[in-house]
């Protein structure tokens, strides 16, 4: 049944092949004309059954099916899904440096806003400390000091004397 096959003729073949050569390289020596001829003649008939090839396994030509098959599409489909996953990766990537971009942005103006806010703070608190000591050298220069005894004139007098020269 199988020995018909190609697999096992030459399983056979090689088996014979072996035998044979061994009587061709006999025939070979000889040294008779005629004889080398016919070994010669046995070698060609040799290298006729040395041809045959060896059909593929099954698991061999199960895969090879398969690879010529399924894989090419199948391969072709994870491509083109693979692809897109990182197509969407690298806008997700793009969107996301973008949005930090932003948030990194929007930080700094708010900085900036609150160190404005803070000077002007600071520069309203410095105007008030400004009208208030104003206000208070008024009111000293304002003193009348006719009606005080004389170490209050002389302190008061001072103090106009040193706002006075203060000004200067």
């Amino acid at each position: 049944m199988l020995k018909e096959e190609q697999k096992w003729l030459y399983h056979g073949n090689k088996e014979n092949q072996r035998k044979k050569s061994s009587v061709a390289t006999s025939v070979n020596v000889s040294h008779d004309p005629n004889s080398i001829n016919e070994g010669e003649g046995d070698n060609v008939s040799l290298g006729t059954n040395v041809d045959f090839e060896r059909p593929i396994g099954r698991k061999a030509e199960k895969a090879k099916r398969k690879i010529k098959d399924g894989l090419s599409e199948d391969a072709v489909e994870l491509m083109k899904k693979k692809t897109e996953s990182l197509e969407d990766a690298r806008i997700q990537g793009e969107e996301l440096v973008r949005l930090e971009q932003e948030r990194v942005q929007i930080e700094r103006r708010k900085l900036h806003l609150q160190e404005l806010d803070r000077e002007e703070k600071l520069e309203i608190k410095k105007r008030k400390l400004q009208l208030q000591e104003l206000d208070r050298e008024e009111r000293i220069m304002m003193i009348d000091t006719t009606t005080m005894s004389d170490l209050q004139k002389q302190y008061w007098n001072a103090r106009q004397k040193e706002i006075m020269e203060s000004k200067e």
